[in-house]
């Protein structure tokens, strides 16, 4: 049967999950896989804004504290954790870069701009900056709260990502949940980019449409 050799192709062990909960129903499973690639596909898209809008915002408060040269800058590089600091150093370092700010940014990794916002950066960067960089986040929450609330939705966003790009399954997860930090995210930072990239979004659509 077409089904059988398919789940062959695909492999067993990765259709495992799909069938158990399809109860062995081939043509269910493969109805499923093919659901789960499609929603995280169409996570991408958030994913990607937010991090757009995440880095930037680090990369202002970067050039305030040290200049449009950040990244070559010895005191930035004091700051960092040997690991992220030899991130960085790699980053800039490659030959089209050319002392050019804006190519080393994407360079970067996610996790490199999500480790900013812990805790031994407060009196450095977030005291002061973090409720003008996120000017809509609630007011009147302390910015140690608001700053590792936002390190913690970064961390369920990355690790989320890290799932698809894996390709693992994310039929079990709270996708609605991720939805909800990355939007929150991208309106802490701006309203008009939040309205704006979530009428392009199409993972809710896709959610109704679970097989």
């Amino acid at each position: 049967m077409p089904n059988t050799s398919i789940l062959k192709t695909l492999s067993r062990p990765r259709m495992a999950t799909y069938l158990s909960v399809t109860n062995q129903d081939q043509t269910k499973a493969l109805e499923l896989y093919i659901w789960n690639s499609q929603v995280s596909a169409a996570l991408l898209v958030p994913m990607h804004i937010c991090e757009i809008v995440i880095r930037n915002a680090i990369a202002e408060i970067f050039e305030s504290q040290f200049g449009g040269q950040w990244p070559w800058q010895r005191s930035l590089e004091l700051t960092l954790p040997r690991r992220y600091r030899d991130e960085l150093t790699k980053a800039r370092d490659k030959r089209s870069i050319n002392n050019r700010t804006s190519k080393v940014i994407p360079e970067l990794t996610f996790n490199f701009w999500q480790q900013m916002f812990v805790s031994n950066y407060d009196q450095q960067f977030w005291q002061q900056h973090l409720h003008s960089l996120f000017p809509n986040a609630p007011v009147n929450m302390p910015f140690n709260q608001l700053r590792g609330s936002i390190f913690n939705d970064l961390e369920k966003i990355r690790k989320f990502r890290n799932r698809i790009a894996h390709h693992e399954p994310i039929i079990n997860q709270n996708i609605n949940s991720i939805m909800d930090k990355i939007e929150r995210l991208t309106r802490y930072r701006c309203t008009d980019t939040s309205d704006w990239a979530c009428q392009h979004y199409q993972v809710r659509n896709l959610l109704l449409t679970r097989p």
